[in-house]
């Protein structure tokens, strides 16, 4: 789902990002993602992070079928381990930009 949102550029600063990995690497986070509680939400996952000039840029996912599946998924994680959703979803964030970018 992400790397249907390429290439694309930052509003402020008109960075050009040509796919998911160059994103990752020229963006920082911000704040926890956020999943939808609804299943038919539009906006279903977002996450947000800030370009190096410091503009906000976000990536969601908005396919009803894999945030409907994704969902599933998390709240299951989330049952079986006592965590809460959105420690989940830092931690998935986390080792998303640490495959991508080669950080430890």
């Amino acid at each position: 789902m992400c790397e249907a949102q390429f290439p694309r550029k930052c509003n402020n600063c008109k960075k050009e990002f040509s796919d998911f990995r160059q994103f990752i690497g020229g963006t920082r986070p911000l704040g926890a993602p956020q999943c939808s509680p609804k299943i038919d939400d539009p906006f279903g996952l977002i996450s947000y992070v800030n370009c190096e000039c410091g503009s906000t840029v976000l990536l969601q996912c908005a396919d009803p079928g894999m945030h409907a599946r994704f969902k599933q998924a998390l709240e299951a994680e989330a049952k079986r381990t006592g965590r809460d959703s959105k420690e989940l979803l830092l931690e998935i964030r986390a080792e998303v930009r640490r495959r991508l970018t080669g950080e430890k």
